[in-house]
């Protein structure tokens, strides 16, 4: 009964600690390259870094569905530089089981940046 509230909380949790890490960056970012803090600064800015978020976050979710396992296996077959036997080779664990990285936190991240940015685009044309 706990353990989808625990599991929230968790994920706000880890929403937090992505958000605003992520926010210094692009005032950071601002800061440095264009040594002021501006609204345009901060849409291409949060544009570049929310599609970077987004970008690894659904690789990192396509390779945890297993989409990619019959190519690294097919791969592992052709370029066998060690010249493991194939019973070696089927006993190699496949890319899904091997990346368990949660990829949520970072691709809600990615989508809040870019609706701020969407947000920021819209003020800055009205």
């Amino acid at each position: 009964m706990l353990q989808p509230i625990i599991e929230v909380i968790f994920l706000i949790k880890k929403l937090i600690w992505w958000f605003f890490p992520s926010q210094i960056l692009v005032f950071l970012i601002s800061f440095i390259k264009y040594r002021s803090i501006g609204l345009v600064q901060y849409i291409n800015i949060s544009f570049i870094i929310g599609g970077i978020l987004l970008f690894i976050s659904i690789a990192i979710f396509l390779l945890n569905t297993g989409f990619f396992d019959v190519t690294v296996e097919g791969f592992r077959r052709v370029f066998n530089k060690n010249k493991l036997t194939k019973e070696e080779l089927d006993d190699l664990r496949p890319v899904s089981e091997v990346i368990t990285f949660n990829y949520l936190p970072m691709l809600i991240n990615g989508l809040i940046m870019l609706f701020l940015m969407a947000f920021a685009l819209i003020l800055y044309y009205y």
